[in-house]
């Protein structure tokens, strides 16, 4: 399948407009429109819509897989996932939990690997300085 097929299916298996996937992406509805139609193999825009579409861009131009399908997008956020493994309580058996309830795994997942170190940074942060608050 082309990256003019893979454009269309996923923005039409999310209920996109042209319009639509250019605010999401950033890139102009006539440029969408002709890669669709031209059913283009390659284009300097297709990060940008991956992205826009919460994939990565190896996830955008595989066809072998629908990665809106919550069993394949929920292995791919498992596989991620344990990087996120937290315990549950002291000598407790370690879980997994995705901690941020308003951000879907493959939103995060989808950011550049410098936006993730940046947004692990703030929270290592956060709790630092939560960490400090509660021992005083």
């Amino acid at each position: 399948m082309s990256l003019g097929k893979q454009v269309r299916y996923y923005r039409e298996k999310l209920g996109l407009t042209l319009d639509a996937l250019s605010e999401r992406s950033g890139v102009e509805v006539g440029t969408i429109s002709a890669l669709e139609v031209r059913l283009s193999a390659r284009s300097k825009f297709a990060p940008a819509i991956a992205k826009a579409f919460g994939l990565t861009m190896e996830q955008l131009l595989d066809d072998a897989h629908d990665w809106l399908e919550p069993s394949t997008a929920a292995a791919a956020a498992a596989s991620k996932a344990s990087e996120i493994v937290r315990l549950a309580e002291p000598n407790a058996r370690p879980y997994i939990e995705w901690p941020f309830p308003d951000i879907a795994p493959r939103e995060y997942f989808a950011l550049a690997p410098e936006v993730r170190a940046e947004v692990q940074g703030f929270a290592k942060a956060l709790l630092l300085r939560n960490k400090k608050i509660a021992v005083a």
